[in-house]
C-alpha cells in the first residue's frame, strides 16, 4: 500500500508541473486561476479523515486545492505548494510583499496591488515610496503621531480635517480652496490656501459656527454669538434663540458674548442679572410626563416615566410667550425676615440661608408685594379682607400679620385681585409667583427627564422611594439624603439655567388653581383654571420621595396651609 501511495504522489506532482510550464496561471481579480475551467470543486462531505493518507494534491479526497489569491496557513493548502503571508501564491508572482511595508503597518495584498500599506494612527511616519491610506505622501511629517492620513483627508488628534487633496505639510493643508469656505477644513475657513486651526473672528469660521475662545464652535441660531462658547462650563444652548433678543455675556444661561459688564461679580452679565433673579427666555416645551406613549413631535424617551401621578401629568406641549425672571434659589429665612420682620421657620437653627417654610400662599403674596415695593415696581397684588393666622381682620393693612414676636403668624385669609387693570399675572409689572407653567418650565432648563441634568447625571430616576438615587442625589435633598432636616439653599447642582434647588429641599408655592387634568388648559401662557379650592406647589421636600421630586410631579394644599416642606420663590415678567 505505501508503495502505491508513492507512484500516486510523483504522478500527480509531475502533472501539476506539467500544467504549470505549458499554460501558465495568471492572477485575475476574483482570485481565481484564469484558463483552467477544470479545477475541482467537488463538495463531497464523506471526506477520507485518515491521517495517514496522503492529501496535500490527493484529488480523490474530494478537497479543493487553493488558488492564487487565496488565503493559506500552509503550502499543503495551495495549488502551486506556495503559501506566502498568508495567501497562495508562485514565487515572484502576486501577493509576494515580504518586506514592503514598514513594521506595523497594515499588508493588504492583493493580485491588482501587491504593495498597498495603509497607515493607523500612531504608526511610524509613511516613507516617501509608500502609500498612507491611498494619498501619496512626500514627506514624513504628514503621518506621525498627531495627524494620521485617511483616504479622504488629514486629521489631527481632536479629529479636525484639514484637506482632502494632499496631507503634505503637517496638520495644515496647502491645497484647500481661498472661496471663503471649505468643507476641506471642517468648522474652519480656508485661509491663501492653508486651514486655519484657530479663530480670532468669526470671518474664519465655517457657516453654522462663531469664533469663541479662540476656536470655532456651533452657533445653532445663526446670530454670530458661539452657543456655550465661553469655556465657563454651564451647559445649555443660547436661550435667546426662539424668544426675545437680549445682549448677554458669555456666562448668561449659555450665551457667548464677553462685551457685558458685571457689577456684581458672579460670573452673570449686567443685561441678564437682576441681583439672584436669573432670566427665562419664551420658549416652548413639553409639560407633564410620558405615560408609554408618544405625542406627535415629542422628543423625549417615551418610556413610562417610575413614580409618575397617571391622573394629572399628561404630557402637552406649551408655549410661553414671554421672558420671565426668577429666583435662583429658595427665599431664604434672611430675605423673607428683611422685609417682613419676622422669620416664621421652624428650622431657625439651619442658619439664615436655609430657606424659609411655614409660609401661606397668601403670606408669598404679602412678600412678592414687599419686593416690588423695595425695588421700585409697581406691587402685583391687591389684597383686601385679611385675616391673620392669630386671628383678627385688618382690612387691607396685610403687613399687620407679620411681626418679631409672630403673634399674628402671618396671613391666613384675604380676597386676592391683580393690581392696575392687569387680567393675568404675566401683565403684572412687579414681583410675583411663577405660573405652574413657568415653574415647569424653568426647572426642565430644556430637559425632558424626570429630574433635570447636570455632569454626571442623566436625569433618569431609578428609584421612586427614599432608596438614594444617584442622579437625585446631585440636585436634591429628599428623605434620601436630607437626614431629616432643610438644607441651606445652592448646595446641590444647579440646573443648565443656574437655578437650584428646583428639585427638593421645599415644595415651591405657584400661582394656580388645582386641576386635575391639563385637558381644559390653554397650549399658550396657560395660567389655570379661574377658581379652585387648593393652589399648587411644586418641587417635592427634605421629607418626600423621590417621585415628588420629579420635574413633572404636583400637588395641591389650600392656600392657607402651611408646612415643615414648603417655601417658594418669586418671578417677574420682563416688560
Amino acid at each position: 500500500m505505501k508503495k502505491v501511495g508513492f507512484f500516486r504522489f510523483q504522478f500527480v506532482f509531475i502533472l501539476v508541473v506539467l500544467i504549470s510550464t505549458l499554460g501558465g496561471i495568471e492572477c485575475s481579480s476574483d482570485h481565481t486561476p484564469s484558463g483552467d475551467s477544470d479545477v475541482d470543486t467537488d463538495t463531497d462531505t464523506d471526506l477520507d479523515t485518515d491521517k495517514d493518507t496522503d492529501t496535500d494534491t490527493d484529488t480523490d479526497t474530494g478537497t479543493s486545492l487553493k488558488a492564487n489569491g487565496e488565503s493559506c496557513d500552509s503550502g499543503s493548502e495551495c495549488l502551486s505548494h506556495h503559501c506566502q503571508n498568508e495567501f497562495c501564491c508562485p514565487s515572484g508572482d502576486c501577493c509576494d510583499v515580504v518586506g514592503s511595508c514598514p513594521i506595523s503597518y497594515i499588508i493588504q495584498p492583493s493580485c491588482d496591488n501587491p504593495t498597498t500599506c495603509q497607515g493607523m494612527r500612531g504608526d511610524p511616519a509613511c516613507n516617501a515610496d509608500h502609500q498612507c491610506g491611498t494619498i501619496t505622501v512626500d514627506d514624513d511629517s504628514a503621518c506621525n503621531s498627531s495627524v494620521v492620513c485617511r483616504p479622504a483627508y488629514c486629521s489631527d488628534a481632536d479629529g479636525k480635517a484639514y484637506g482632502a487633496d494632499t496631507c503634505t505639510g503637517g496638520k495644515y493643508q496647502t491645497g484647500c480652496p481661498d472661496n471663503g469656505y471649505s468643507t476641506s477644513c471642517g468648522k474652519y475657513l480656508c485661509n491663501n490656501d492653508v486651514c486655519h486651526d484657530s479663530c480670532s473672528s468669526n470671518t474664519e469660521c465655517a457657516s453654522g459656527y462663531a469664533c469663541g475662545k479662540s476656536e470655532c464652535r456651533v452657533d445653532s441660531d445663526n446670530d454670530g454669538i458661539a452657543d456655550d462658547g465661553d469655556g465657563s462650563g454651564k451647559s445649555g444652548d443660547n436661550p435667546c434663540k426662539g424668544g426675545v433678543k437680549i445682549d448677554c455675556d458669555d456666562n448668561c444661561v449659555g450665551i457667548a458674548n464677553a462685551d457685558q459688564a458685571d457689577w456684581n461679580s458672579d460670573g452673570i452679565g449686567d443685561a441678564c442679572d437682576n441681583g439672584e433673579f436669573v432670566l427665562v427666555p419664551a420658549g416652548s416645551f413639553w409639560m407633564g410626563s410620558p405615560d408609554g406613549s408618544c405625542p406627535e413631535g415629542y422628543p423625549g424617551d417615551c418610556t413610562y416615566e417610575p413614580g409618575r401621578f397617571d391622573d394629572r401629568e399628561n404630557l402637552h406641549k406649551v408655549t410661553l410667550t414671554h421672558s420671565f425672571w426668577i429666583l435662583r434659589h429658595e427665599v431664604t429665612q434672611t430675605e423673607f425676615k428683611a422685609l417682613m420682620g419676622w422669620n416664621p421657620s421652624k428650622f431657625p437653627q439651619c442658619g439664615d440661608d436655609c430657606p424659609v417654610n411655614w409660609v401661606s400662599w397668601y403670606d408669598t403674596l404679602a412678600y412678592a408685594n414687599e419686593l416690588s415695593k423695595h425695588d421700585g415696581y409697581a406691587p402685583c397684588f391687591v389684597l383686601s379682607n385679611v385675616t391673620c393666622e392669630g386671628g383678627g381682620s385688618v382690612g387691607s393693612n396685610y403687613m399687620a400679620c407679620f411681626d418679631d414676636d409672630s403673634t399674628s403668624g402671618g396671613i391666613h385669609s384675604a380676597d386676592v385681585a391683580l393690581n392696575n387693570g392687569a387680567t393675568t399675572v404675566y401683565e403684572c409689572k412687579g414681583y410675583r409667583l411663577p405660573t405652574e407653567t413657568e415653574w415647569e418650565y424653568a426647572a426642565r432648563a430644556g430637559s425632558n427627564t424626570a429630574f433635570y441634568p447636570s455632569p454626571g447625571n442623566n436625569g433618569t430616576i431609578t428609584y421612586t422611594d427614599c432608596t438614594l438615587d444617584e442622579n437625585l442625589n446631585q440636585i436634591a435633598w429628599y428623605c434620601g439624603n436630607a437626614n431629616d432636616m432643610t438644607h441651606p439653599v445652592s448646595e446641590k447642582e444647579p440646573n443648565a439655567w443656574g437655578l437650584f434647588d428646583m428639585s427638593g429641599n421645599l415644595w415651591e408655592w405657584v400661582w394656580d388653581w388645582f386641576q386635575s387634568s391639563y385637558d381644559n388648559d390653554i397650549d399658550t401662557d396657560p395660567v389655570g383654571p379661574d377658581t379652585g379650592s387648593k393652589r399648587v406647589d411644586r418641587g417635592g421636600d427634605w421629607r418626600g420621595d423621590a417621585r415628588n421630586s420629579r420635574a413633572a410631579s404636583r400637588y395641591r394644599l389650600e392656600p392657607a396651609h402651611r408646612s415643615l416642606g414648603l417655601g417658594f420663590r418669586p418671578a417677574r415678567s420682563v416688560q
